[in-house]
């Protein structure tokens, strides 16, 4: 029966799947998370109640759960209980410890390595484990559209404009203006391939508000590609002293700042640290997941497309 379906009905169900299975791990998660996977070295597992799997990047973990190493192996997570207890554990090989809503505690192996950390932020949800209740092909306005990456709210008052580079473009223009006004901000032209630029410091810094980018590819004088996205800039000083993790090398750093952004419902710059760690992981799948999710609730339909499209 299936193979008598269109193409994108069998895309549609395969994305369905990808995200009922997700949902379906994460219906076995009870209370609040306490604390989230940043480094796995070999075989680690997490044993919760009777189910036990292999760990993860990005795990959420839970009061009751047993992490344990096997030989040649490391797991390094964040506990999160509270401000004046939370820490980044290292847990190296042929070691368990067992985490319980306030504290801690190993029973074997060579002692973990615990470091204690001000700040501790955990996602809503854990990563690629958002529901959605259809996922499928989105219209996306262009001619082909261009998978854009900046849309809905932003806290930067300069924006990175970023977007997926198109083989066939020879030369792009980028067209910045207050949402629905005609009066251009800022014009920007490339001669190559190009995938981000930055709002130079020789124009005023955006004020809060609502704003409209238009990028346009051409090749040999004719425009192959275009796509245009909203975005509000919507500043909050409570960013001011966390953004500078997102240019570390340190995983966990990246995935609460990513965490933080989300959570603020930040999408287009949680999604933009998530693309990153997706790339020095492997292209971990769950990072895909949450980029359908992300994007789409974003308005960034180009770029929901793709994301479907590399997930199947």
């Amino acid at each position: 029966m299936i193979a008598n379906l269109n193409r994108s009905t069998k895309s549609m169900i395969t994305i369905v799947l990808l995200f009922a299975a997700a949902a379906g791990v994460a219906a076995q998660n009870t209370g609040k998370p306490l604390g989230m996977i940043a480094d796995v070295e070999g075989t680690v597992t997490v044993q919760r109640g009777s189910a036990r799997e292999r760990a993860q990047l990005a795990d959420l973990l839970f009061a009751g759960d047993r992490i344990t190493t096997a030989a040649n192996s490391k797991v390094t997570f964040s506990f999160c209980p509270g401000s004046d207890k939370n820490e980044r554990i290292s847990l190296n090989a042929g070691s368990t410890i067992v985490i319980s809503a306030a504290a801690v505690q190993q029973s074997g192996g060579t002692p973990a390595v615990r470091g204690g950390r001000a700040r501790c932020t955990l996602p809503e949800v854990a990563l690629g484990k958002r529901e959605l209740e259809s996922i499928g092909a989105v219209s996306a306005r262009g001619s082909p559209p261009i998978s854009l990456h900046v849309g809905g709210a932003i806290r930067t008052t300069r924006p990175l404009f970023t977007w997926a580079h198109v083989a066939q473009v020879q030369d792009y223009t980028l067209v910045l203006r207050p949402q629905g006004g005609e009066k251009d901000i800022w014009i920007w032209a490339q001669t190559g391939a190009a995938s981000e630029v930055r709002l130079p410091d020789t124009i005023a810094a955006l004020t809060p508000g609502t704003y409209t980018w238009t990028l346009t590819g051409r090749a040999n004088g004719k425009i192959v590609a275009q796509q245009m996205a909203n975005f509000e800039v919507k500043p909050d000083p409570a960013f001011s002293n966390l953004s500078a993790a997102a240019t570390t090398a340190d995983t966990l750093s990246q995935l609460e700042l990513a965490a933080a952004f989300e959570n603020a419902r930040y999408y287009a710059e949680a999604a933009a640290i998530y693309r990153a760690l997706r790339a020095k992981n492997g292209n971990d799948p769950k990072f895909t997941r949450h980029l359908i999710w992300l994007y789409r609730t974003a308005g960034l339909f180009a770029a929901y497309n793709e994301e479907v499209e590399r997930s199947k």
